[in-house]
């Protein structure tokens, strides 16, 4: 096997231990109401739409890329608010 599989697998083996070890019920409550789950389903469920967010940005940034590629207006670059400094000082 390669390293890099023989690795996914020891993360995921560990993954499945924290979550084993997490099942615990646990009140979330958001305003005004409240939910009993297990612990474990509360991280499951932050890193599926960690990753989910995460493919959704990576999708937006890689659009934004072939639109400039395409010669589409390049996005307008932060200004400091400053004029530029126009004086020449090897003339003084």
């Amino acid at each position: 096997m390669k390293p890099k599989t023989i690795t996914l697998l020891i993360i995921l083996a560990l993954f499945f231990v924290v979550l084993t070890q997490n099942a615990d019920p646990i009140a979330l409550e958001l305003f005004f109401w409240a939910v009993h789950l297990p612990l474990f389903v509360l991280i499951i469920s932050v890193l599926a739409l960690g990753l989910l967010v995460g493919w959704f940005a990576r999708l937006a940034y890689e659009k934004g890329k072939r639109a400039s590629a395409k010669g589409a207006p390049a996005a307008m670059e932060p200004t400091t608010g400053k004029e530029p400094d126009t004086t020449d000082e090897s003339q003084s």
